[in-house]
């Protein structure tokens, strides 16, 4: 993967193929809103910032991530096929957990 909407499109169809909702996120009139809303079920959300391949938040955008994550929020920054594995293998981990 060499391109942001790659690492995009790999998230996309690994939430898919699994039933999950995923919707792109924008915050009206607020700078550095996550990308991405990751919906799997069971009341579980992770917010997803997607990079390019070796591409770093910005400041503002890891002080948003520490905000949400201080609130109790599943915030996770993804910029290439292994880190959306994890991903998904983090959020099947929670699931299976939620269910028992």
């Amino acid at each position: 993967m060499k391109t942001e909407r790659e690492v995009v499109a790999y998230l996309l169809k690994s939430c898919a193929v699994r039933g999950w909702l995923t919707r792109k996120v924008q915050w009206e009139g607020r700078r550095s809103a996550m990308d991405w809303l990751v919906l799997p079920g069971e009341g579980l959300v992770w917010w997803v910032e997607a990079k390019a391949p070796r591409e770093k938040p910005t400041v503002c955008q890891t002080l948003e991530h520490t905000r949400f994550r201080d609130m109790g929020q599943n915030v996770i920054v993804v910029d290439c096929k292994n880190a959306v594995d994890e991903l998904i293998c983090s959020i099947e981990q929670t699931l299976d957990h939620t269910r028992r």
